[in-house]
């Protein structure tokens, strides 16, 4: 986990149909009262639920998060 002073995006994960973001972004994740902060660096840029990389009893709501390269990654 991140720190969310690291956060450069907020996610309300109760309205949030889907995330995007950048490799190498903190997100920090909102719930109800209870929050934590992710930063994505993702092998292939592979989609990831949520629910796989936040702490137990976070959120029971599968929420796909996309990440896409950022500017300086080669090909």
């Amino acid at each position: 986990m991140s720190s969310p002073s690291q956060a450069v995006k907020v996610v309300d994960v109760e309205s949030a149909k889907f995330v995007n973001v950048v490799c190498g972004e903190t997100v920090t994740f909102r719930s109800g009262d209870k929050s934590f902060s992710w930063k994505f660096e993702v092998l292939n840029h592979q989609a990831v639920d949520l629910m796989a990389v936040a702490p137990k009893g976070f959120t029971n709501k599968s929420l796909k998060v996309y990440i896409t390269p950022n500017l300086h990654e080669s090909n």
